[in-house]
């Protein structure tokens, strides 16, 4: 399949749609261009773009990590990256996983399966989705603490 065919199927819009109304700060879907899709046997990786300000604010994760403003270049494979707090971010991340699992396995949606299925590659952070209110910290210390 090409990314094109994956993003326009609908198993693709399905996760996609239930992930963000279930997350509010994961901003954005897309699939995972930095490797070939071929690579994988039987996993297709989708990167999701979050707001981590707003993700700490739902969940009291202990602030914001104050390495925010160098987390901006590349993915990060684990949710906890952003955040001082890495316990609840990692359950968030456990949670997640399970949603997109249970979304493609569930009977309702079985009928649109891709033949491979979709997983968590990264997360991204884009300073853009910073709110006007928030700076993003250039020290040690957290700018929602």
């Amino acid at each position: 399949m090409t990314i094109e065919e994956i993003t326009k199927s609908p198993m693709f819009r399905i996760v996609k749609k239930g992930i963000m109304r279930k997350y509010p700060w994961v901003k954005d879907m897309e699939v995972d261009t930095s490797e070939p899709l071929e690579k994988y046997k039987t996993t297709y990786f989708v990167n999701l773009t979050i707001d981590p300000h707003t993700l700490n604010e739902m969940e009291d994760l202990g602030g914001v990590s104050p390495f925010i403003n160098i987390l901006t270049d590349n993915g990060y494979s684990f949710l906890a990256m952003f955040f001082r707090n890495t316990d609840k971010p990692r359950k968030i991340q456990l949670e997640m996983e399970d949603d997109i699992e249970h979304i493609q396995s569930n009977d309702a949606t079985r009928q649109f399966k891709l033949d491979k299925r979709l997983a968590i590659g990264e997360y991204i952070y884009d300073p853009k989705l910073t709110p006007p209110n928030k700076d993003i910290p250039t020290d040690n210390k957290s700018v929602d603490n």
